[in-house]
């Protein structure tokens, strides 16, 4: 099945005539293995002691909902996957997996994940909560735009993950998968990897779920812009109905809570800490505040005294103005002759002495990354 471009509307059609994008065979992955299933007549597939229906809704203005219904067809439970891929009829100029994957983010020397393939040839796959729209892939040329993302209604179609690979002619492979995988690795903090995470849905006999995604054709108001339209397309599938959990007082009261907590000492200076990072992976477990003390971005460690001189002047606790007030003047104590300090106060070694060195001395300093610390030698003022 097809879906294509006729003049300047979009349908389905078995002939790849005008084809945008091709639906393929459901598929079921057990034992990791991938089972695809055969077509016996319009709309309905079976094999391997499994049915599977579908239905093509035209939801308007090139939005396709495809609906499938998998039974278990067997005497015996089955755990699987299922996956739903499609395969561009057109050679992709970009790609994107919104907020993991911009084009296989391929500049920079951290370790996101690179491409469409892991360094150990698996494809990656990316849990849906990860995107801002669920399991969602847009592939892309100036003229045409292709995306698939998962839908919302259920928890059993919201509950997925996306994957690219290379297709045949420079084409590419956009799926979809039923439950959750995370694969080859997991990606679980910044530049850090853990093993891969699976879940599965296992029907006992005679057994059925039906699991829903949508595609969207559209075509990029400007070029290298197609995801834009999946976009404000998503707005209007996945409404933001939800109201606030506290209000704004709670939310203070827990705010200085938290700023309280961050207070650390470090090597005998009072600093707030960055945040608190959680463990991942069964070798690291619990929280605990980072070693890491930032003036300004996220560690945000002149506004959080500012926020506790505020609540001083609400409550008249001299002790949280005393704690503002040395964190300040901690900071103040490493401000360079021009003003400027440096963003992370635990760079510095002794006085305003500090670790950089660069790589690459014919370069300037905002050019070379640092071996000690791995971020460049921001500055900043405490203004």
């Amino acid at each position: 099945m097809y879906i294509i471009k006729k003049g300047t509307s979009y349908t389905v059609s078995d002939s790849e005539i005008g084809a945008i994008a091709k639906i393929n065979s459901p598929i079921i992955e057990e034992n990791g293995l991938e089972l695809t299933l055969s077509q016996s007549g319009c709309c309905f597939s079976e094999g391997y002691d499994f049915s599977c229906s579908e239905s093509l809704e035209d939801k308007g203005d090139g939005l396709f909902l495809l609906t499938r219904t998998f039974k278990n067809e067997g005497d015996n439970d089955r755990t699987v996957k299922f996956i739903l891929e499609t395969v561009t009829a057109f050679a992709p100029a970009k790609y994107i997996i919104p907020c993991v994957s911009y084009n296989g983010n391929y500049w920079g020397e951290g370790k996101e994940p690179k491409g469409m393939i892991a360094e150990n040839g698996e494809p990656w796959i990316h849990s849906y909560d990860r995107t801002p729209v669920p399991s969602c892939s847009v592939t892309e040329t100036k003229d045409i735009a292709f995306s698939l993302f998962a839908c919302g209604d259920t928890v059993e179609s919201l509950v997925s993950s996306v994957s690219l690979r290379p297709a045949e002619g420079d084409k590419i492979s956009q799926r979809i998968y039923w439950p959750v995988t995370e694969a080859p690795f997991t990606y679980h903090e910044n530049d850090k990897y853990c093993e891969r995470y699976d879940t599965y849905i296992t029907l006992k006999a005679g057994e059925s779920i039906t699991l829903s995604a949508y595609m969207l054709c559209s075509v990029p108001k400007w070029e290298n812009y197609g995801c834009a339209e999946t976009l404000d397309r998503a707005l209007e599938l996945f409404p933001f109905n939800h109201g606030p959990n506290h209000n704004v007082d709670e939310l203070w009261r827990l705010g200085i809570s938290y700023t309280k907590y961050l207070l650390q000492e470090h090597r005998g200076k009072l600093l707030f800490s960055t945040g608190i990072r959680c463990g991942y992976g069964k070798n690291h477990p619990g929280s605990k505040c980072a070693p890491h003390y930032e003036v300004g971005w996220c560690g945000q460690n002149i506004m959080n005294a500012r926020m506790l001189v505020l609540e001083y002047l609400r409550t008249g606790e001299k002790k949280l103005l005393q704690n503002a007030l040395t964190v300040c003047d901690n900071w103040v104590e490493k401000q360079s002759d021009s003003g400027l300090l440096l963003a992370h106060y635990e760079w510095y070694t002794e006085g305003k002495n500090w670790n950089y060195k660069p790589r690459d001395y014919s370069k300037s300093w905002a050019a070379n990354v640092s071996y000690e610390t791995g971020w460049l030698p921001e500055t900043c003022n405490t203004g």
